[in-house]
């Protein structure tokens, strides 16, 4: 017997669809959080970066105003 993708991927849905349906809703939980964090870290460091531009700009008034 001849197994392509599909074949496969039925039989399993058809034997174990609710543990392949729970396992698959699990992965991706689990890559959305990791995919968060990714973000959030980003964020945090993009914030960083305004952060220290608006301390630039706003010294650099400083010294103009002096």
């Amino acid at each position: 017997m001849s197994w392509d993708i599909f074949s496969l991927l039925r039989w399993l849905l058809n034997e174990h669809g609710g543990d392949v349906l729970n396992t698959g809703i699990l992965a991706l939980v689990i890559v959305m959080s990791m995919r968060l964090k990714d973000v959030r870290a980003r964020l945090n460091r993009l914030e960083e970066r305004i952060d220290r531009i608006f301390e630039l700009l706003v010294g650099k008034d400083d010294k103009e105003e002096e």
